[in-house]
């Protein structure tokens, strides 16, 4: 048999067309050009092309692997975004005013923060106190506070902002305790109700900006471009193909009795605090009634009384406030409303072993003074102080236990792929990436 074998000669006027050059597109790509037909002036149809396979002389839909896209279109790893689109407008907001609002409020703290060292320090120098210690403290926590958190908030840091969030409402807090304060001290001076208004309206401000929807999606926005989170329905993302909806957190549908035994654990220590603080309170205005030469500032101030009424009444006031922040949002099983326990659970296990260690100092120094017509006010003091003590521990250590955390789960962190509207130009130093042309 000779080689080649003889071939079948073409229908008559058939004439093999000889390849075109293909035309230049804008920039010297090759432009798309439609299939070429078969036969004399196109008799036979366009050119077959198999399913899957770019149409010869066509520029693939998408970026095909080899010559001519033989090897099939490029596979996109899951997670990353398609090569050539640009982010999403949530993922390119410009910094709202909202966070530089949060940033000049918590420079105005820092200056506050830094006077107040350089004043607590020089009064802890010239005349040691108790009290002038905690001033000390707490306003270096201020300083530290306001110097960390504003570059961080900037960089849309979520745990800058939920730090910003509890230190804003114990701040309220403090301020509104500071404003009744004033009231009752205002004939010894307006200076404390002055400075009571003024930490009360910079607070509330904070809270505001921080709770604002601006805010709040500049958070987000950083932490979807850092690929730490899902989230279904963006701003700007409505309707897009490509999005990746949020996965739900996975919550037993039943709650589990560490769980319930988390929520009952909080609600008692929040009625234990609302009792200790109607005593304290109760207390101090019985003796300003009973006694002439006490004053009610003086019945919450005054001596020893400072330590075995006024700063316990404020400890309380804070502790039942954090309890009852805490205990709706585990009721529905927020994960913040854990994380938010812990905080505050560790804190309540230092106060209440304050406010136990100055009421067994207040018992040894006035248990031979008590008449004896009338009641013994310390063992149910004791008892109270205790469960509170008690109490505390127990919410710490439920705030770890695994039925608490399956019941509060944490969003699942995952990476957002966005794909882009139809005619958006891509951003500023962003080049799309285009295929390669066929070769043949």
């Amino acid at each position: 048999m000779a080689f080649p074998p003889p071939q079948t000669p073409p229908p008559g006027g058939y004439q093999p067309v000889s390849p075109q050059p293909r035309p230049q597109g804008a920039g010297g790509g090759y432009a798309s050009v439609p299939p070429r037909p078969m036969g004399p002036g196109g008799a036979y149809g366009p050119v077959a092309t198999p399913a899957g396979q770019p149409v010869p002389g066509q520029m693939p839909a998408q970026p095909h692997m080899g010559p001519g896209g033989a090897y099939g279109p490029m596979e996109t790893p899951a997670g990353q975004p398609v090569p050539g689109q640009m982010p999403t407008p949530a993922m390119t907001m410009t910094k709202p005013g909202t966070v530089t609002g949060i940033q000049v409020i918590l420079w105005i703290f820092l200056a506050i923060g830094a006077l107040g060292d350089a004043f607590s320090i020089i009064n802890l120098v010239n005349a040691f106190h108790p009290l002038g210690l905690i001033a000390v403290v707490y306003a270096l926590y201020v300083t530290v506070q306001s110097l960390l958190t504003p570059v961080h908030i900037a960089r849309g840091k979520r745990w800058a902002w939920i730090w910003n969030l509890v230190s804003t409402v114990i701040g309220l807090v403090f301020a509104a305790v500071g404003i009744v304060f004033g009231i009752v001290l205002i004939d010894y001076g307006v200076l404390p109700l002055v400075l009571g208004v003024v930490f009360a309206a910079l607070n509330g401000t904070l809270l505001g900006l921080l709770c604002s929807r601006s805010a709040r999606q500049w958070i987000l926005m950083h932490r979807m471009q850092r690929g730490e989170v899902q989230v279904a329905g963006a701003p700007g993302t409505a309707g897009m193909p490509g999005t990746v909806g949020a996965p739900q957190p996975e919550r037993p549908e039943t709650r589990p009795g560490a769980a319930l035994f988390a929520v009952i654990a909080v609600w008692l220590f929040a009625a234990l605090c609302a009792w200790s603080l109607w005593v304290n309170v109760k207390g101090g205005m019985d003796m300003a009634a009973a006694l002439e030469y006490t004053s009610l500032p003086g019945a919450f101030l005054d001596g020893d009384l400072l330590w075995t009424r006024g700063v316990p009444t404020v400890i309380c006031a804070v502790l039942l406030i954090c309890a009852l922040i805490c205990a709706p949002g585990l009721t529905k099983g927020a994960a913040g409303a854990r994380i938010f326990g812990v905080v505050w659970s560790i804190g309540a296990v230092l106060l209440v072993g304050y406010m136990f260690t100055f009421l067994v100092i207040d018992y040894l120094q006035h248990r031979d003074f008590i008449p004896p017509w009338v009641s013994n006010p310390y063992p149910m003091a004791f008892a109270r102080h205790a469960a509170l003590q008690v109490l505390a521990i127990v919410i710490l250590v439920l705030m770890f236990v695994p039925g608490v955390r399956r019941w509060t789960p944490s969003r699942p962190a995952a990476v957002v792929v966005m794909m882009a509207p139809p005619g958006a130009q891509a951003p500023q130093g962003h080049m799309p990436q285009q295929p390669y042309p066929p070769r043949y």
